[in-house]
């Protein structure tokens, strides 16, 4: 009986390649029991019992104080859990992974939960929602005209990395007026996701709708983030210029036209007056919501911000802002040298990073820099703050006739409106860059343009 013996094979190996439904129903049971025991265990802040519910490869290597800080630094900026949702599971070959979206005082997370056919967990991690496809999707800003652009997808390699990036060209011209954006802190996709909102995709669309052409690219940290944590000599020149510059390169070779400007946001306007004093090609900078002083100042200050909105008894918040404030120290200590360890460093970071940092000041660079510069802020931006940062630009630089500013008390730190107390989780809420934004960068890049030709 060939057939038989055939179908008996067929049969066996499909046994082994696909998982039967009973096998499917009883690890979705093992997750559904496993997730609730560790939310509360998180509420709880039981760092004994929640290592237990780890392989136990990784309960040789997870203490209980490593558990507790990854968690008390998730809180500092998110708050108390407030709930949860359903549990999204995915049952593979060998892994069931679970992403739990959590409702946090001031932030909406995705826990995603890899673990063992038994429930054993194999990892534990908070994440942006959009990152999963959970969440409130961003929208099309209502200025946006499709009919008035193009978008390209182009590739920009710099320094041995690749990045991928998006050219928004005008449809209406050969010769174009170019910006190329800069995200801020982290590691940022070519539109600066943030929860709903894609500020520099609205950035870009309002700008090529304005007939100005724009470059917007992924970080090398978010493109290349395993290779960039693997060298410890990683500074922010190289988490910057090589590709910013090659976004000048392919502007010139392939949008031809008037000027070439950058806009940077947050960290990336921290950057941007350096780079443009590096190369002659760029006629300009926009500086969105730029802090003035090293990141870890910037952080301080919001950790003080959530303190103050969360219960007074609450001490995480306190020992957290004086690690940084302690660490902070020893980054501005002149005996900071290399073999700093990164331990004792705001944010873990290595101690090349932050020395390279001591060659960008975007106040003094601004006063060096001779090129056009438009100085944008938010006035419900508790990031970068009008009081500590856009007021020392103006109080410095106010009287140069190259430099112009302006406040918009109603927008956030991505420069869309919103009322009440500000925080993260308006983040979540759909949004797009104010129209007033675009208008005006359209308006000073075309008169920069029309004073120097």
């Amino acid at each position: 009986m060939p057939w038989a013996r055939l179908r008996a094979l067929l049969n066996g190996v499909k046994q082994c390649f696909f998982l039967s439904k009973e096998s499917r129903i009883s690890r979705e049971r093992h997750a559904h029991r496993v997730v609730p025991k560790i939310v509360q265990l998180l509420r709880d802040e039981d760092w004994t019992a929640l290592r237990a519910h780890f392989t136990l490869v990784l309960r040789w290597l997870l203490k209980e104080s490593v558990l507790k800080n990854a968690f008390d630094l998730v809180k500092v900026g998110t708050g108390p859990i407030v709930s949860v949702s359903e549990p999204v599971i995915s049952i593979g070959w060998f892994i069931t992974t679970v992403r739990l979206p959590v409702q946090f005082k001031r932030a909406q997370l995705v826990l995603s939960m890899p673990m063992t056919a038994s429930g054993k967990l194999l990892g534990l991690q908070c994440s942006p929602q959009h990152m999963f496809g959970l969440g409130n999707q961003w929208q099309t800003p209502p200025y946006a005209d499709d009919t008035k652009f193009e978008a390209h997808t182009i590739t920009l390699s710099a320094s041995g990395y690749k990045v991928s990036g998006v050219a928004t060209v005008p449809a209406t011209s050969d010769s174009h007026l170019c910006v190329i954006l800069l995200s801020g802190s982290g590691p940022c996709d070519a539109d600066s996701s943030v929860g709903a909102a894609k500020p520099f995709k609205d950035l870009s669309v309002g700008l090529a709708c304005r007939g100005i052409a724009t470059i917007r690219f992924d970080k090398v940290t978010f493109a290349n983030g395993k290779r960039v944590r693997r060298n410890k000599a990683f500074t922010l020149t190289d988490e910057y210029v090589p590709h910013a510059l090659a976004a000048v390169d392919y502007c010139l070779e392939h949008l031809p036209g008037k000027a070439i400007y950058l806009l940077g946001h947050s960290l990336g306007a921290y950057v941007a007056p350096k780079i443009a004093i590096m190369d002659q090609r760029i006629a300009g900078c926009i500086l969105l919501a730029c802090p003035s002083g090293p990141m870890y100042r910037s952080a301080i200050r919001q950790l003080e911000y959530f303190a103050n909105m969360d219960d007074p008894s609450d001490e995480h918040p306190l020992s957290q802002i004086e690690d940084l404030r302690r660490q902070a120290e020893v980054a501005d200590s002149p005996d900071l040298s290399k073999s700093t360890p990164a331990s004792s460093l705001p944010l873990g970071i290595g101690a090349t990073y932050w020395l390279d940092m001591r060659n960008y000041s975007p106040v003094e660079d601004c006063k060096y820099l001779q090129k056009p510069i438009l100085c944008l802020q938010g006035g419900r931006d508790y990031q970068v703050t009008s009081k500590d940062d856009y007021q020392c630009f103006v109080d410095n630089l106010e009287s140069k006739a190259n430099f112009q500013h302006k406040l918009y008390d109603e927008l956030n730190h991505l420069m869309i409106a919103g009322t009440g107390t500000p925080g993260p989780l308006e983040y979540e809420n759909p949004g797009n860059v104010d129209e007033a934004i675009i208008e005006d960068i359209g308006k000073w890049v075309n008169a920069c343009s029309a004073s120097t030709t």
